[in-house]
């Protein structure tokens, strides 16, 4: 939780190598490090966001300026405080990196510029709701490293976006080359999940339609495959398969094969959990929709 007056910061507070709060003109903005969200729900296998999810997390993006295309590391307060605007400029800003916060190190990464979402649009923050987003514009995408998917134990993608289009743009895929996740691997799309090609659940329309901030949730175990949206559970079927499998492929915002299914919209948050958070489901959708106040 945070509170934050002002716009000028004088000082910096550190508790065991941690910064825990900021002072602005006399105003604190106070970070109490046991409520952040991976701190009370640990083992997440990926977790990519704008704000601080750990107390561990530093650095949560890398950024390039287009003026002279220098890259700098920026803290979830600096993305906030008017520290990354004045490095970017009258310009605009790009996310080379997305950093892991799940303590896992398994960055998104894009080095080629086209490639790369924009945070600042000629000198303004991008914001969705009064959060910071990157922007997708349909070719933009992250690689990160794929890892093996038990279905039998459970996954769980949780994650904060606005479409600024209905079609089946990809969130999060893992796969092969020859044929996305249909060989062994995970497709979160705008509309559309599914693990190892088993029992896909499709929905006909995005429930919010375009421009509308939404928290989806995406989860498979050992008997289902079901979709969440702003809290309401909107499709569930039995899963047929239960076996581990490994893909080859994995990227944020764009499918692994050559389809034209990259994401089109604001994307703010995606938390990964291979394991089964049936337990801690709640609590997790509530933390996040605290934060970004979606429903």
């Amino acid at each position: 939780m945070s509170i934050k007056i002002g716009s000028s910061d004088i000082g910096r507070v550190y508790l065991g190598g941690n910064e825990i709060s900021k002072i602005y003109l006399g105003v604190e903005e106070v970070y109490n490090a046991a409520s952040y969200l991976l701190d009370t729900y640990t083992n997440s296998s990926l977790a990519y966001s704008l704000r601080k999810l750990s107390s561990s997390t530093t650095s949560v993006v890398r950024v390039r300026r287009d003026s002279d295309n220098v890259e700098q590391d920026f803290t979830a307060i600096e993305v906030t405080d008017g520290t990354l605007t004045s490095f970017v400029g009258t310009g605009s800003g790009f996310v080379s990196i997305i950093y892991d916060q799940s303590g896992n190190n398994n960055n998104g990464v894009q080095t080629t510029a086209l490639s790369q979402p924009k945070i600042v649009d000629i000198g303004s923050l991008i914001l969705d709701n009064g959060k910071p987003s990157m922007l997708f514009s349909g070719a933009q995408s992250f690689d990160f490293t794929p890892f093996a998917i038990d279905k039998s134990d459970g996954f769980y993608s949780f994650h904060v976006n606005t479409y600024l289009g209905t079609n089946n743009h990809r969130i999060i895929s893992m796969g092969s080359s020859n044929d996305d996740f249909r060989l062994g691997g995970v497709m979160v799309a705008t509309r559309q999940y599914g693990l190892n090609g088993q029992n896909i659940i499709t929905l006909e329309t995005v429930l919010n339609g375009s421009g509308i901030n939404e928290l989806n949730v995406y989860k498979s175990n050992s008997t289902s495959n079901t979709i969440k949206r702003d809290g309401v559970q909107l499709g569930t079927n039995v899963n047929s398969s239960t076996v581990v499998f490994t893909p080859t492929l994995a990227k944020i915002g764009g499918a692994v094969t050559p389809l034209p299914a990259n994401a089109d919209g604001r994307i703010k948050e995606i938390i990964i959990f291979n394991s089964n958070q049936s337990t801690n489901e709640s609590g997790i959708e509530l933390d996040i929709n605290t934060y970004y106040t979606i429903y």
